[in-house]
């Protein structure tokens, strides 16, 4: 039986699934100063949403602060969100063990209360911690649960929480054909809904694959849909992400001083943030520019920072990463001794990985079946395909009836 929420709890859910949420609409000193509970924790999830994607430090004090909010009626249920939020920071922070640990607990209440908007967001994140450990067994039955909670909500946008994490998770065990049809379902479900910053995230994942797979036209399509998207924001996660792509997009283009220049400034904007994961990701993107400059002492302090700062924050595929970066400046350099001290490591986190980074095809399976993909045309795929052996122009323009047939 299902718990009953107080009516403040009610109508705290039903103004949150009705915001629109606006960083210039929220101030911190109101949030501290405002007496009524219910407008707290409505400005709480206001803040929440804004300082999760612009400062991780704000967001820790935003959670200590909705405890404040709590009353005999709901102090379950701000306990809850306070920590859903100290959890996303610990998570992208300094201590993922911490952050599930937190996540849980809220998911465990909002589970109770049957909030699916709510349960679907947390079970989301918990997939993105079990995600950045590399337990993408873990990580693809969180995202799951999220897409199936998500179904659930009368929130359209919520209806797809988790299935960018899925299709992630499953490209990352090498199934990267089931995996993109969660990603490009995933856009489509974004434009058609105005969620910008997300179809802005789709469209660097699947530019970066695009990249990985040789087709340099179609990377560059993809990415710059994907800046446009994040100039629709004021997130400074999805601008440091567009400078990323685009700064990826010179080097393919062999524009080097302007790669370095934006890998810089993106590197900048996500230290003001404070996110680990995005900040591994810079130190190791400048490490791999200077390797092909022939810099290698410059690679490898970028690396180590890399490697140090994902290895202290629990990211081990990163710093798997990272030390692949070290090992070939070692192998570069000839420095016989850091080379077999980088291959000990590298087999030891290959192995502690293989252990958890598994998916059971049924899952895989049973997730195609549920999101309907199976009875979804393929449409994209094939047209993908086509704009890889196009022109740059055809490529732009096919893109360009894309969006409004999306937007009709």
């Amino acid at each position: 039986m299902k718990m009953r929420l107080s009516n403040l709890c009610l109508c705290i859910v039903f103004v949150f699934l009705g915001m629109n949420l606006s960083a210039q609409d929220f101030s911190f000193s109101e949030f501290e100063n405002e007496k009524d509970s219910s407008k707290r924790i409505e400005m709480g999830i206001e803040g929440a949403s804004f300082y999760r994607k612009n400062n991780l430090d704000s967001l820790k004090i935003l959670s200590v602060h909705l405890l404040a909010t709590k009353n005999k009626n709901s102090s379950s249920f701000e306990s809850a969100l306070s920590n859903r939020y100290l959890g996303t920071y610990s998570i992208r922070t300094s201590d993922i063990n911490r952050g599930v640990v937190l996540l849980k607990e809220a998911r465990e209440v909002f589970s109770n209360f049957d909030l699916v908007v709510l349960l679907s967001e947390t079970e989301n994140e918990l997939g993105n911690a079990f995600f950045l450990q590399g337990n993408y067994n873990q990580a693809s039955r969180y995202y799951f649960t999220s897409i199936v909670h998500g179904s659930q909500a009368s929130d359209i946008t919520a209806r797809y929480n988790g299935m960018i994490g899925f299709g992630k998770t499953v490209c990352a065990i090498g199934d990267t054909a089931k995996g993109l049809l969660f990603i490009q379902e995933y856009l489509e479900r974004c434009l058609r809904d105005s969620k910008f910053e997300s179809a802005s995230d789709a469209c660097g994942y699947l530019g970066m694959i695009a990249g990985l797979k040789g087709r340099v036209e179609l990377m560059s399509a993809y990415y710059n849909r994907g800046i446009r998207y994040a100039s629709k924001s004021d997130s400074k996660t999805h601008r440091a992400n567009a400078y990323t792509n685009k700064a990826i997009d010179y080097f393919y283009h062999d524009k080097v001083d302007s790669a370095k220049y934006f890998f810089y400034e993106a590197l900048s904007i996500r230290q003001e943030v404070g996110a680990t994961r995005p900040i591994v990701e810079s130190w190791y993107n400048l490490a791999l520019l200077n390797i092909e400059l022939k810099n290698f002492d410059h690679a490898k302090g970028f690396a180590e920072k890399g490697e140090l700062l994902a290895r202290n924050g629990g990211i081990r595929s990163w710093q798997l990463d990272c030390l692949k970066l070290l090992l070939e400046i070692s192998e570069n350099t000839h420095n016989l001794s850091e080379i077999r001290k980088i291959k000990m490591d590298i087999d030891r986190i290959q192995n502690e990985l293989e252990k958890v980074g598994t998916l059971d095809d049924q899952i895989i399976d049973t997730a195609v079946e549920f999101t309907a993909l199976n009875s979804t045309p393929i449409r994209q795929s094939f047209f993908w395909e086509l704009i890889a052996i196009s022109s740059l122009v055809l490529s732009c323009g096919f893109i360009l009836y894309l969006e409004r047939a999306n937007s009709a």
